[in-house]
């Protein structure tokens, strides 16, 4: 595909999950710079669209252990699952629709890259960087990100069920109608998230920071939130049915209209 020549217009539906995104075509890939990257892991803003044979390339450098640089690359639609890329650098790539199931990503830069309806469930992703990163309809399920940046990451309607999340750092984070259901955020940091109509269920957040986060009409069907840090949490029409809240606090929480039925508290909250 495919430039970033409209990114504008993408980021005015950034908050939905009906996402339509229109760029024009960058020249593809020369050989000359196929021949660079092979020896030195460096295509900076290559197109790969048309290449032959990417996964094949890929695996040639991972051999020679270069350290894979393609910031700006446009990887869209191509099949880089079961892969090393540890530590790649991968800034503000074009991943939407690229298989990356299975890949090792742990501690690799995704910062503000595009990886809209992009697969990566069971991605091992611990310590990456993914701050402002496109993750809308993304499949992560299974996926492991402890201490990951996801610092304004937008995650609406993706899938990230019993993903792996311990100290992971959602400050701002976009998961609006995301599916959380079974994944663990222990110690997580979602302060200031927006979390409207996710799915929580059996979703485990001890210890996690939800400052100032909203969580309105939200699924937290026995959600495990013992001693979390809820200051300013908005859970206005948010189902809490079973919710765990021991030991957590709940100053200036925001509980109108929501379902109790069930739910667990030091000291129940005022409405």
């Amino acid at each position: 595909m495919k430039s970033f020549l409209k990114k504008q217009a993408l980021f005015n539906r950034l908050f939905t999950c009906s996402i339509i995104i229109t760029m024009s075509n960058l020249a593809k890939v020369s050989p000359e710079k196929i021949h660079y990257f092979k020896e030195t892991g460096s295509c900076v803003g290559c197109d790969f669209e048309g290449t032959e044979n990417v996964r094949e390339l890929f695996k040639i450098i991972i051999d020679q252990k270069l350290r894979i640089n393609l910031e700006n690359a446009d990887l869209s639609d191509e099949d880089l699952s079961n892969l090393d890329l540890n530590r790649a650098n991968l800034t503000n790539a074009d991943l939407n629709r690229t298989n990356l199931s299975n890949t090792q990503l742990n501690g690799a830069n995704l910062q503000k890259a595009y990886l809209i309806g992009a697969n990566l469930s069971n991605t091992q992703l611990d310590d990456a960087t993914l701050d402002g990163a496109k993750l809308i309809k993304a499949n992560l399920h299974k996926a492991r990100l402890e201490r990951a940046s996801l610092r304004g990451t937008y995650l609406s309607c993706a899938d990230l069920s019993e993903a792996y999340l311990h100290y992971a750092d959602l400050y701002q984070a976009i998961l609006i109608e995301t599916n959380l259901t079974n994944a663990d955020l222990y110690y997580a940091d979602l302060n200031q998230a927006t979390l409207y109509k996710a799915n929580l269920t059996n979703t485990i957040l001890r210890g996690a920071s939800l400052k100032e986060a909203s969580l309105a009409k939200a699924n937290l069907t026995n959600t495990n939130l013992i001693y979390a840090n809820l200051y300013r949490t908005n859970f206005q029409k948010a189902n809490l049915q079973g919710a765990d809240f021991r030991g957590a606090n709940l100053q200036e929480a925001d509980f109108r209209r929501t379902n109790f039925n069930k739910s667990r508290f030091t000291t129940m909250p005022t409405t």
